[in-house]
């Protein structure tokens, strides 16, 4: 998530897969203009407890009958850690390319920068 925001200065949520299921699935249906406007990214490992692997298929369901573009994204590795770093390396670059279609510069943060400098002033 933080590299979305900071690298492709895009605006990105997340939640893990059980809290997902609990609340966020309530407001798939609006509001109409985020509908349109967002992708989901669902991030899967060749390791996901087996009731995750349920959630995530009722999930993609929900997500199809609410119109909301989804991707799943399957990463295995030989160990949990090559995983991981399978996974943050794609989404980091990912976020690097996606800040170049805005045509952003992912390198500056001046929103950051001038958050800290005001709370700096007091």
């Amino acid at each position: 998530k933080g590299q979305w925001n900071e690298n492709a200065k895009n605006w990105s949520a997340y939640d893990v897969m059980s809290e997902l299921n609990h609340n966020a699935v309530v407001g798939f249906p609006n509001p109409q203009i985020a509908r349109e406007a967002i992708t989901v990214l669902l991030l899967r490992s060749d390791r996901d407890n087996p009731r995750h692997k349920i959630r995530f298929d009722v999930t993609r369901e929900l997500l199809d009958r609410a119109s909301i573009q989804h991707k799943s994204l399957q990463f295995g590795g030989t160990n949990l850690l090559s995983e991981v770093l399978q996974m943050t390396l794609f989404t980091d670059y990912v976020s690097f390319y996606v800040a170049l279609l805005n045509g952003a510069d992912p390198s500056p943060n001046t929103a950051i920068d001038y958050l800290k400098d005001r709370l700096a002033k007091g």
